[in-house]
């Protein structure tokens, strides 16, 4: 059984548990979603072969495993985890087949945000912390510090790619809030099918509001969507969207209740798009939803 080491009760990087690949052979790495298996990527470069297990437009909540995701994770050298209780799936899985490759969760250091469901009286983590570019650094740096253990011998290999991401997130993240300070306070707010942006809204002052939680298991209730349609109305709430992963019935319904137009771009929040789309990286995907973003909110 793997071990579970975290502070946060998930799998995370043991380091009395690592060994070094052979040298000059290609790390078979693992990522639990499209956007994390970019960064693996990225990072990782020459070295790295990258399998996504829930793949572009995918819904890592809602996932489930089949026995060739079962082969994909054992044969893995090393798989990276979200963490926050984003993919118990996978977990469950490595648990069930007595994974003994190494495992790094990329949140490890974050603090998470956590939302309260006052439906069951309970807290309940968020785990959508990459929409906030400065935990996403912690992601990369905690993905290189795993291929660096995994595979010491290029330890500067990691660096420099790491630095050189480092710099563009930095860059992103200047650009993010010189674009969101263009848009007056009282106009810095979006509806979304489910709660994904939170981080997001936190870090950049917008506020989001969803008919569903953080889970895309979840269901509103009557009384949520009421209460939702309610506040649209009395805020002039005019910036809807849709995700990528989402069902667009239950906000259309709401559109058409509060006589709003959803938009016609979709919001990209738990996966990346297909490789020939807006959103085939991490930062093509903020670039694209800050822009869809603005643009809304200043049509407002």
């Amino acid at each position: 059984m793997i071990k579970l080491f975290s502070s946060l009760l998930i799998v995370f990087l043991s380091l009395s548990s690592l060994k070094a690949v052979e040298r000059n052979s290609t790390i078979n790495a693992v990522a639990s979603f499209s956007i994390l298996g970019d960064l693996v990527s990225e990072i990782g470069g020459k070295n790295v072969k990258v399998k996504s297990l829930v793949g572009p437009n995918g819904d890592a909540h809602v996932f489930q495993p089949t026995p060739v995701t079962n082969k994909t994770v054992v044969e893995a050298d090393i798989v990276f985890l979200n963490g926050l209780n984003f993919e118990g799936w996978l977990i469950r899985l490595m648990e069930a087949s007595d994974y003994k490759g190494v495992v790094v969760v990329a949140t490890e250091g974050i603090k998470p945000r956590n939302v309260s469901d006052k439906k069951d009286n309970r807290t309940i983590t968020d785990p959508h912390a990459w929409h906030c570019v400065e935990f996403y650094k912690t992601y990369a740096q905690n993905v290189a510090k795993g291929l660096e253990k995994i595979d010491p011998s290029n330890k500067k290999y990691y660096e420099g790619r790491l630095k050189n991401y480092l710099k563009k997130l930095s860059d992103l993240e200047t650009w993010i809030h010189k674009e969101v300070n263009q848009i007056p306070l009282n106009k810095r707010k979006v509806i979304t099918a489910h709660d994904a942006f939170g981080y997001f809204g936190e870090a950049y002052g917008i506020k989001f509001l969803a008919p569903v939680g953080v889970s895309t298991e979840s269901k509103a209730s009557a009384h949520d969507v009421s209460h939702l349609i309610e506040q649209i109305r009395s805020e002039d709430i005019r910036a809807v969207f849709i995700e990528n992963i989402s069902d667009r019935k239950l906000m259309e319904q709401i559109a058409e209740e509060t006589q709003i137009d959803i938009s016609e771009n979709i919001l990209y929040s738990d996966a990346l798009s297909d490789a020939d789309g807006p959103a085939a990286n991490y930062l093509d995907m903020m670039h694209y939803n800050v822009e869809k973003l603005i643009q809304s909110m200043q049509d407002d």
